[in-house]
C-alpha cells in the first residue's frame, strides 16, 4: 500500500469529497556558584580517537567507580560524560565493565545513554555497533534510540536503514520509530518516501502516525493524512487517527468529514458507528 505524499493543500477536496491519490511511490519532497562548590573529577587529559592513553586508562579502571558514587546525579557530570566518550571510542570493552560495575541502576542506564549521544555525535554508525553489542536491558534498547534519533539528524536514511535490519522484535521496533520520528521531525517527505517503499505493519505504525498527524500532512492535504491513518495495522490507534483527522476536517468542512466517515472502508461498521457519533455527525 502506497500512501499519499503530495502536498495539494486543498486540491484534494472536490465536491465536498475526498480525493485520494495514490502515487507509485510518494513524491520528493522537500547554577555555576554551586558547581563552584563541588570539586570537579579531577580527569586525565582526553585521549583521542584512535590514540590510546595508558594514562585514561588506568584513571578509569581505578577511580570511575569512585567519581561516579560521588558525582550521582548532580550537574557536575559533564567531565564524566566526555572522558567516558572519548575512552569508548578508544576502549570499548572497558567501559563496559566499567558500566556493569555501577550498582546504581539509574547511574548506569544515564552513563549508557550519554555515553551513546556523545559518541553518537561523531560516529554513529560505531557507536550503534558498539551499544548493540551489549546485554540485552532496557537501558541499551533506550541508548540505541538515542542514537538513532541523532544518526538522524545527519544521515536519516542509512540511520533507518541500519535500525530495519535490526532483529526482529521490540527492539527494532522501538529503535526504528525513534529514528523515523527525528527524521519526520526534519523532513516529512524524506521518512515518507522511504516508508512508502515498505509494506504497512506495526513497527511502522507510530511513524504513520505521526506523518498523519503531521502540520504540513494534516492541515494542507487532510486527503494524504487519512491515507497515512489508513495505513496504521494497529486497529485501535487507526480508528484514533482517523478520528482526530476527521475532526479537524470538519472545522471547514464538515459535509466532507461526515461523508467519509460514513463510507470509509478503513474501518468497520461498528467502528464507523462509534465514531460518527463520538464526532457529532449524528445529528
Amino acid at each position: 500500500m502506497k500512501r499519499v505524499l503530495i502536498l495539494l493543500g486543498l486540491a484534494g477536496l472536490a465536491g465536498g469529497w475526498l480525493v485520494i491519490r495514490e502515487t507509485g511511490s510518494g513524491a520528493a519532497g522537500t547554577g555555576a556558584a554551586a558547581q563552584a562548590e563541588r570539586p570537579a573529577v579531577a580527569a586525565p587529559a582526553t585521549p583521542t580517537e584512535g590514540s590510546p592513553s595508558l594514562s585514561a586508562t588506568a584513571f578509569w579502571q581505578q577511580n570511575m567507580l569512585d567519581a561516579i558514587a560521588r558525582l550521582k546525579l548532580d550537574a557536575n557530570r559533564t567531565g564524566v560524560d566526555e572522558v567516558l566518550a572519548a575512552l569508548v571510542a578508544q576502549n570499548p570493552s572497558l567501559v563496559a565493565e566499567v558500566l556493569r560495575q555501577v550498582g546504581d541502576a539509574e547511574m548506569q542506564g544515564y552513563l549508557l545513554n550519554r555515553v551513546a549521544i556523545a559518541w553518537g555525535q561523531k560516529n554513529p554508525a560505531q557507536t550503534a555497533a558498539w551499544v548493540q553489542g551489549l546485554p540485552d536491558t532496557m537501558e541499551r534498547t533506550l541508548a540505541l534510540m538515542s542514537v538513532g534519533r541523532i544518526w538522524a539528524e545527519t544521515n536519516p536514511e542509512q540511520a533507518a536503514d541500519y535500525a530495519a535490519q535490526l532483529p526482529p522484535g521490540p527492539l527494532r521496533q522501538q529503535v526504528l520509530s525513534a529514528t523515523l520520528s527525528g527524521w519526520i521531525q526534519q523532513d516529512v517527505l524524506g521518512a515518507g518516501n522511504w516508508i512508502n517503499q515498505r509494506d504497512p505493519g506495526p513497527e511502522l505504525d507510530a511513524a504513520a502516525v505521526e506523518i498523519a498527524h503531521h502540520p504540513e500532512v494534516m492541515n494542507g492535504n487532510p486527503a494524504a493524512a487519512l491515507s497515512w491513518a489508513e495505513s496504521i495495522t494497529n486497529e485501535n490507534q487507526r480508528q484514533q487517527s482517523i478520528g482526530i483527522i476527521l475532526r479537524a476536517l470538519a472545522e471547514y468542512n464538515r459535509p466532507a468529514a461526515i461523508q467519509y466517515a460514513q463510507n470509509t472502508p478503513a474501518l468497520s461498521p461498528e467502528q464507523r458507528q462509534e465514531l460518527i457519533v463520538d464526532l457529532g455527525f449524528d445529528h
